[in-house]
């Protein structure tokens, strides 16, 4: 008989394809087992690249025509 009570002690974060203690994850309500699927490495590595400065081209407008 399976024991449906086993209680993990890892995760596999989705993003970095580690397997990582449970403790290396967040808390999500969202999700079945309430740990969000990356890890908090990975979380802070997204939210640095999202927070860089954007450069954008600069075009000259022709304003003759």
């Amino acid at each position: 008989m399976e024991d449906n009570n086993i209680k993990m002690s890892t995760k596999l974060c989705r993003k970095c394809n580690i397997e990582k203690e449970l403790t290396c994850f967040s808390k999500h309500s969202g999700t079945k087992d309430k740990l969000d699927n990356r890890c908090k490495e990975c979380v802070k590595k997204l939210k640095q690249n999202k927070n860089k400065t954007k450069e954008y081209p600069v075009y000259d407008l022709d304003m003759d025509n």
